[in-house]
């Protein structure tokens, strides 16, 4: 029987806006702008699944035990607060420049 805490799915609450550069086939460059939430263990959804192919585990959607270790290495070696917690601080670290931001 699945306790009550491993069956509720956590929403993410604090939405960033983001802006990614990225560069077309043809050599332009464009700004991609999406709003990425705060992402940690139990989150689910699109944003988990864009930061799992960041660091390289298997993309499922879902931030488990296996992401949160894999996060907390990807920050250590970005020499960032190795907290397991994607906020702002490491999404810019792994490209994404907040929008509206320094």
């Amino acid at each position: 029987m699945e306790s009550k805490e491993n069956s509720k799915k956590v929403q993410a609450n604090t939405k960033i806006d983001v802006a990614k550069t990225a560069v077309t086939p043809n050599g332009r460059r464009v700004i991609q702008t999406e709003r990425m939430p705060t992402i940690r263990r139990g989150c689910s959804g699109y944003a988990v699944r864009i930061w799992q192919k960041i660091i390289g585990v298997n993309v499922d959607g879902d931030f488990g035990f296996k992401t949160e270790a894999a996060t907390k290495a990807w920050q250590t070696s970005h020499e960032l607060a190795s907290d397991g917690v994607v906020g702002k601080d490491t999404w810019f670290s792994a490209g994404y420049k907040i929008k509206g931001g320094e």
